[in-house]
C-alpha cells in the first residue's frame, strides 16, 4: 500500500472512528490517536519524543472522500489485474494453450485441442492449407485399456439381468 492509500484509508478510519469515545464526557479515544500517529509519520512528522513516548496531537485531515471517491477506488482495486497489458496477453495465452477455434453450425466456437483434429481444405485461392474441425471426445483419450462409459453400461446391464434370472 502506498503512502498516499494508506492516508486515504486512515481519513476513512478517523471519521468512523470519530464517533466513538472511551467514556461519557471524555474527547479522546485510543483509534484515533493511533490513526493521527500514523498519518504524522506518513507527513515526515516525529512522533517520538524524548522519554521514546509516542505523542499525537489533533492533525486537520483533508481532503475528506466523498462517495464518487470510494467508488473509484473499489472500481481500481477491482481492475488492477487489467492495468497490465502483460498479465491479460499472458492470462489470454495460457488460457488459449489447449484450445482451438472451430466452425459449428456458422459459429465460432472454442473446443479441447483434443477434441479437435485438422482437416486439409482447397487453398487454390489462398488461406491455410488445413482448419480445425471438431470431432467430438474420442474415447481412445480415456485410456487404452479402460472400457468406455457406454461399454460399462452393458456390462451393468447384462450383470443385472443375470441376477435376475
Amino acid at each position: 500500500m502506498t503512502a498516499d492509500e494508506e492516508r486515504q484509508y486512515l481519513c476513512d478510519l478517523i471519521m468512523s472512528a470519530s464517533e466513538w469515545r472511551l467514556s461519557e464526557g471524555d474527547e479522546r479515544d485510543t483509534l484515533r490517536l493511533e490513526i493521527q500517529d500514523r498519518l504524522r509519520r506518513l507527513n515526515g512528522v516525529e512522533t517520538e519524543d524524548e522519554n521514546g513516548y509516542v505523542q499525537s496531537e489533533p492533525v486537520e485531515v483533508s481532503p475528506v472522500l466523498t462517495e464518487d471517491d470510494y467508488k473509484a477506488l473499489e472500481a481500481a482495486k477491482v481492475n488492477e489485474h487489467l492495468a497490465s497489458v502483460e498479465k491479460v496477453k499472458n492470462a489470454r495465452s495460457k488460457w488459449e494453450r489447449d484450445k482451438v477455434r472451430v466452425n459449428i453450425d456458422g459459429k465460432h466456437v472454442w473446443k479441447p485441442r483434443a477434441e479437435c483434429m485438422r482437416q486439409l481444405r482447397d487453398n487454390s485461392k489462398g488461406g491455410a492449407p488445413w482448419k480445425w474441425v471438431w470431432v467430438g471426445k474420442n474415447p481412445t483419450t480415456v485410456g487404452e485399456n479402460l472400457p468406455t462409459k457406454a461399454e460399462q453400461c452393458d456390462a451393468m446391464w447384462a450383470e443385472h439381468e443375470q441376477e435376475g434370472k
